[in-house]
């Protein structure tokens, strides 16, 4: 009889557990769902609100990467890069790096997208996102025959990155790719039957590569081409840093090809004024001394 009160005792005790962890997986569930409709919706301090009271039931890497989400959302940039090393100093996760290299592309950093490039080619080199980031690589160096080979974006790891990163990289993205691939290659007169009334800087930059395989003598009337596109887009604001950073380059190029021609090199720091390029503006001012 003893036996059998000690064994429906025990019975009951795993029970109670059991039910207590489930109620706990539950709550947790919860807490994570309700955190992340609040991020779906824009409701930023209500997602971080919720995670605050299951902290301590998440890994640590984890928590630190939906706080750099928000704060991303926010942006607080350097709360959001604080809570990525975080979580990649905790556990050196793919998300953890790959939010450090989409990042270093939105925002034109090269040298921490190659760093953080090299670590995802060491933990992770078989995962179609590290294949991804050197095709986007290619692209960031003009190697352009390689970039051409990117068709496709690979899936999200999950909706928070899906919602932080599918304003850049999205089909728009994808197609601009492809284009300015064709471009590079030279098959501006295809292209620019493609675009529509809209893509003024690919139409823009069609002619500002074709400027780039004539003469000085004829390269103004194509350059000036450009700028009658450029000018219906606002190249020199943050939105625009990517496109902007091509156009300044190639008029850099373009530059130095000109020496002490001073007709078209006035008209040459005009155009940079525009895009607010003033240390190249300085630059070519000293060259042409």
């Amino acid at each position: 009889m003893k036996t059998i009160k000690i064994a429906l005792l025990t019975l009951g005790f795993i029970a109670i557990a059991l039910l207590l962890f489930i109620l706990f997986i539950f709550d947790l569930d919860y807490e994570l769902n309700l955190a992340k409709d609040h991020f779906l919706k824009g409701e930023y301090q209500k997602a971080k609100a919720a995670l605050e009271p299951i902290s301590s039931s998440i890994e640590p890497a984890q928590y630190a990467l939906y706080l750099s989400y928000i704060a991303q959302a926010q942006k607080a940039k350097e709360e959001r890069n604080h809570y990525l090393q975080i979580a990649e100093n905790s556990n050196s996760s793919l998300e953890a790096l790959l939010n450090k290299a989409l990042y270093s592309y939105v925002e034109f950093n090269v040298d921490a997208f190659k760093e953080t490039l090299a670590k995802l080619d060491a933990l992770f080199p078989n995962d179609g996102w590290t294949l991804f980031l050197h095709q986007i690589q290619s692209q960031f160096e003009g190697l352009y025959e390689q970039s051409a080979s990117i068709q496709e974006i690979p899936p999200f790891l999950n909706l928070y990155m899906a919602r932080t990163f599918q304003e850049k990289f999205n089909i728009q993205w994808l197609n601009h790719i492809k284009i300015q691939n064709e471009i590079n290659q030279g098959n501006y007169l295809t292209i620019r039957k493609k675009l529509d009334s809209d893509s003024y800087f690919l139409l823009g930059l069609t002619y500002l590569k074709e400027a780039e395989s004539k003469p000085p003598s004829s390269a103004p009337l194509y350059l000036e081409a450009a700028f009658e596109s450029f000018q219906k887009i606002p190249l020199a604001t943050p939105l625009y840093n990517r496109e902007r950073h091509d156009v300044v380059l190639y008029l850099m190029r373009y530059a130095y090809r000109l020496k002490k021609n001073n007709k078209q090199t006035s008209q040459l720091l005009e155009w940079l004024s525009q895009l607010e390029a003033f240390d190249e503006i300085d630059s070519i001012k000293k060259l042409q001394h």
